[in-house]
């Protein structure tokens, strides 16, 4: 379900009125997962959750990235699915970044300040992420290795 729901998040222009997408993602940064995981039967809503982010940052990576505000709290929430996905989103992020500006380097009337916006994004998502490396959950620091990769 939540592989849907993200590709339906995709099929909706990128644009700065994505409405949808940037609600959704609001919507995922309001929620108190380490909370709600001990509420009784909430542990399968996170198991949809996780997915979705990692899925709308593979289809909308400048979407989420423009967000990330709203999902970088989730990595010191209690459940290593949300940690997980979170670092796959961030790993999704960086390969856009990457891409963007390898186009830019071939691009010469791109702004150079669009390029040093991008160079200092990568550099705090890598930092983000060497932190993670050193996760509690082994699940969490192999899915920042799959990051990296």
């Amino acid at each position: 379900m939540a592989s849907l729901v993200a590709e339906l998040c995709g099929m909706v222009n990128e644009n700065p009125s994505n409405r949808l997408g940037i609600e959704l993602i609001r919507e995922i940064g309001r929620l108190k997962p380490s909370v709600e995981s001990h509420a009784g039967g909430k542990a399968s809503g996170i198991k949809n959750l996780a997915p979705f982010i990692s899925e709308l940052a593979k289809l909308r990576p400048r979407l989420v990235m423009n967000s990330a505000s709203q999902i970088l709290p989730h990595l010191d929430s209690e459940p290593y699915i949300i940690r997980s996905a979170v670092v796959a989103a961030l790993g999704h992020i960086l390969v856009y970044i990457g891409s963007s500006e390898s186009s830019a380097q071939n691009n010469e009337d791109m702004h150079t300040t669009t390029n040093h916006d991008l160079s200092k994004s990568r550099n705090s998502l890598l930092k983000v992420l060497t932190k993670r490396i050193l996760d509690v959950s082994s699940y969490t620091r192999t899915a920042v290795l799959k990051s990296w990769i």
